[in-house]
């Protein structure tokens, strides 16, 4: 018989233990899981906190983009410039075009113009 790595193994355990009742919990130990996996794996500590989650709902998602539409270079701001919050969002809604005529879009892609402190 092969023997299995533990982390797979005890993934494969907890996916079919997910018998607890609370969805959050059974969630929240399979991102714990699967971080951990890739901290050994690959080497890169996904940490608790870091674990990404969205800042806006779900069925923004769903929104699709214009016709033929591309997600345009967009100008990063990350608070260690002259530029004011206000100017980089005007440059950041022009940049969108087209897109920018929907709610959904202009949030859902909006984190994709921040770096630095500004994005943390």
């Amino acid at each position: 018989m092969a023997q299995t790595d533990p982390i797979i193994h005890r993934l494969a355990s907890n996916t079919q233990a997910f018998t607890s009742g609370n969805y959050e919990d059974d969630l929240t130990t399979l991102k714990e899981d699967l971080a951990n996996m890739v901290k050994t794996k690959l080497g890169v500590d996904m940490g608790r906190s870091r674990l990404f989650r969205k800042l806006y709902p779900d069925d923004f998602d769903l929104v699709s983009y214009p016709v033929g539409w591309r997600i345009p270079e967009f100008i990063k701001f990350s608070d260690d410039d002259n530029r004011t919050a206000w100017k980089h969002i005007s440059q950041y809604v022009s940049l969108l075009g087209e897109a920018s005529s929907s709610n959904a879009l202009r949030v859902r892609l909006f984190s994709l113009s921040l770096t630095g402190s500004a994005f943390s």
